[in-house]
Parts: structure tokens; sequence; C-alpha cells
């Protein structure tokens, strides 16, 4: 009977293994692409990835973790699948660089926001590291989850092709369905049950 739970432990590190990995690399994959670029926006993600890594180095220990496989693949496909974006010749769609180039701009400042508002309770699988309910989380429940959706809509229409709509309305898709199912898991606090009332909105301050 002691095999399944070393089993799970033994999961849950490799888990977190990979996942310190993945971020390491992330930042490091960003320091690079600003040292090649110089670019305003490329600083802006070196901070962003740097952020990521940080608190994930840095999270508060959790009281408990989501152990259903839904929830982890979840987390990862959220993580993943941006990376599938690709650089597009956008011409066709000239008009929609402008607006992709400020999306990005917002998304990215409303991303390091998000961050500094949940702090030590970030994480990649839903977990409970304590309510957050100041700064950004004041607004909406989701704010982390509606910036990087935001920001990665930018990109889609700064570099418009099929591709990059399908990869983003996958994301949505799965962003919304991870908030929903890390919700029904924090519901199992009063605190958390509370804060839903008093913080309706999900995604977007007074529509959703």
């Amino acid at each position: 009977m002691q095999i399944i739970p070393a089993l799970r432990l033994a999961a849950l590190l490799c888990a977190h293994g990979v996942a310190f990995s993945f971020l390491a690399a992330l930042a490091l994959a960003s320091y690079q692409a600003f040292l090649q670029t110089r670019s305003v926006l490329a600083l802006g993600l070196l901070v962003v990835n740097t952020l990521f890594l940080l608190l994930f180095m840095a999270r508060r220990k959790a009281l408990a973790v989501a152990d259903a496989p839904a929830a982890w693949l979840l987390g990862f496909a959220c993580v993943l699948l941006p990376l599938l974006l690709r650089p597009a010749d956008a011409s066709p769609w000239a008009g929609l660089a402008g607006v992709g180039a400020g999306l990005q701009w917002l998304g990215a400042g409303l991303i390091v926001a998000a961050l500094l508002s949940l702090r030590r309770s970030f994480g990649i699988v839903a977990a409970h590291r304590g309510i957050q309910t100041g700064g950004l989380y004041r607004w909406v429940r989701h704010p982390l989850y509606a910036a990087e959706l935001l920001f990665l809509l930018g990109f889609a229409l700064a570099h418009a092709s099929l591709w990059n709509a399908v990869i983003w309305a996958l994301v949505a898709g799965f962003q919304v369905l991870r908030a929903g199912l890390e919700e029904r898991f924090l519901a199992r606090d009063a605190a958390y049950r509370a804060y839903r009332l008093r913080c309706p909105r999900r995604f977007v301050p007074g529509l959703w």
C-alpha cells in the first residue's frame, strides 16, 4: 500500500523538475533573444520569463495540490502550446500588426502586474498556496491567464496566419477549462468561496 504514495511523490518531483527546467530554459532563451535584438519587447519578455522562474522557485509550500490528471495536462498544455506560435508575414493583414504590437505591450505589462499580485502563490498546476485577493485579483479571479491570452492574441494578430489563430483558440479554450478546474479545487476553502462571491468576473472586469 506504500507503493502508490511513493510513486505519486516521485511523479510530483519529476513534474516539478520538468517545470523548473522548462522555465529556466525559457528565461535563458529570452535573454539570448534580447542580446540578439536589443528590442524593448524582448527586454519585456526577459523580465516576464525571469519573474516566472523566480516566483516558481520561491513559491509557498502548498496546503494541497490537485492530483487529477486533467489539472496537470491543462497546466502544461497552457504553458507549452504558445511555443507553437510562429512568426508570419502579415502583409495581407498589415493593419493588424500595429494593433497586435499594442496588445503585446499591454499583455506583457498586465502579466507582470498579475505576477506581482500573485507573488509566492504562483504555480503551474492548481494548488492551494493561500487565497490572493489583492492587486489585479481584486478585479478578476484569473488576471494572469487573461493577461497571457491578451499577449498571445497580440502576437497572433501581429503575425496573422490560420496556424496562429488555431493555436491561440486552443490556448484560450484550455485556459478557460484550467480556470474552471482550479476554481472547483479551491472552492473547498470557504475563504475562496467568499472571494468568488465578492469578485464575480473571471477574466474581464465588468464583463466576464
